[in-house]
């Protein structure tokens, strides 16, 4: 169930819709990315961004590992934690609801 989505067709699902993205990562304690391409990833949670404290941003667009890599990095400045999980399949799969989660996180050893 959705708590708070920033896409208006989520709202028949329960959810209530806000007007910007940053509305949906302050609302929520985890916050689902799951857009078009890099591009779009940026834009939506780098673009006002909010405060990530205590955070969870689980990204799940398929990008290249450099673009993951710049989203980690200013995840963690914002100070929130960063869990990679690009989702793959083809309309017709995800249709069937039979997506494949490749679910990620980057360990950091502590000095």
């Amino acid at each position: 169930m959705f708590h708070s989505t920033f896409n208006a067709s989520h709202s028949a699902l329960g959810a209530s819709v806000v007007d910007t993205p940053k509305e949906v990562f302050e609302a929520s304690d985890v916050t689902l990315a799951l857009l078009f391409d890099y591009a779009s990833v940026r834009n939506t949670v780098l673009s006002d961004p909010p405060s990530l404290r205590g955070k969870r941003v689980v990204q799940m667009s398929t990008i290249a590992p450099k673009d993951n890599l710049a989203l980690l990095q200013a995840v963690e400045e914002a100070g929130g934690e960063f869990i990679e999980a690009p989702v793959l399949g083809t309309r017709s799969v995800a249709q069937a609801g039979k997506l494949q989660v490749i679910l990620t996180s980057f360990m950091r050893s502590e000095r």
